[in-house]
């Protein structure tokens, strides 16, 4: 069965189901857990507590598109919950005070520094102030 991403045409075969579903699910989704070791999903700029749910929807969305209902059940889905959490960043207990969460990444106030945090790589940017004035009004 062939699956297209946005990245590349794969197979998905039985050996490789519960791999090749996570990859699919993790080239659009971002995830982390906390101690606890729940999984948390990033969306719209905060990682959100529905992610498990979010990950066996995705998974029988999935195997129903692929023509590949028939494959869908329980432990697919709690199979791949676990792969994706296996290698999901820790999410932080307490969040730091010098930083201001953005919808696109992360804010250090006393360095102007921005950072992004939904890949799974760590970038660090360059944030540059600049100063506007409004401009007069003419009538």
């Amino acid at each position: 069965m062939i699956v297209f991403t946005n990245f590349q045409v794969g197979l998905l075969s039985d050996k490789t189901l519960i791999r090749d579903l996570a990859h699919v699910i993790l080239a659009h989704d971002h995830f982390a857990r906390d101690v606890a070791g729940r999984l948390f999903r990033y969306d719209g700029g905060v990682y959100a507590e529905n992610a498990e749910l979010y990950v066996r929807r995705q998974v029988k969305q999935l195997t129903v598109k692929f023509a590949n209902a028939g494959r869908w059940n329980r432990t697919l889905a709690h199979e791949v919950i676990e792969y994706i959490a296996l290698d999901a960043p820790d999410l932080l207990e307490r969040p730091v005070l010098d930083r201001i969460n953005l919808i696109n990444g992360i804010l250090d106030v006393h360095t102007a520094n921005w950072f992004l945090t939904h890949q799974h790589f760590s970038v660090r940017c360059a944030f540059l102030l600049r100063s506007t004035r409004p401009r007069a009004v003419r009538q």
